[in-house]
């Protein structure tokens, strides 16, 4: 049996390269270590694509911080193949704290329908770790 999923323990995997998942038949909480980790380097090196530098400079969308990062995660969740999902309750719950915490945040993408996509993430230090968006 797994240990109660904590902040502390999250944190803890994070400074390992590992991150928690959800497994949607069992329920149990596994900690995943993808090798090689993805990196994305946002100098110089990032490039955007001319058609989506298009497609933004209509703004179509508001971009918010930090302002429904409940909503982001549980929107992150849903899913319509319910064996790839991989956030249950337990794994909302503690991001949950984490963001109250302060390491972790989302960024939302709002029209006048409301939320519209969004991403969260961990930030420790200087590293940011992408979880999961829709």
């Amino acid at each position: 049996m797994n240990p109660r999923l904590t902040p502390e323990l999250v944190l803890s995997a994070y400074c390992q390269g590992c991150f928690p998942m959800a497994d949607p038949e069992t329920g149990e909480i596994s900690f995943y270590e993808p090798d090689p980790r993805a990196l994305i380097p946002l100098d110089e090196r990032f490039h955007i694509p001319h058609g989506l530098k298009r497609v933004l400079n209509k703004k179509p969308f508001e971009l918010r911080m930090d302002t429904a990062f409940p909503d982001v995660v549980h929107a992150c969740a849903r899913t319509d193949e319910p064996e790839e999902q991989w956030i249950d309750g337990q794994i909302e719950e503690v991001y949950g704290r984490l963001h109250e915490m302060g390491f972790a945040h989302s960024v939302e993408c709002w029209d006048e329908e409301g939320l519209q996509g969004g991403l969260y993430w961990v930030a420790l230090g200087k590293a940011v770790f992408g979880e999961s968006m829709f």
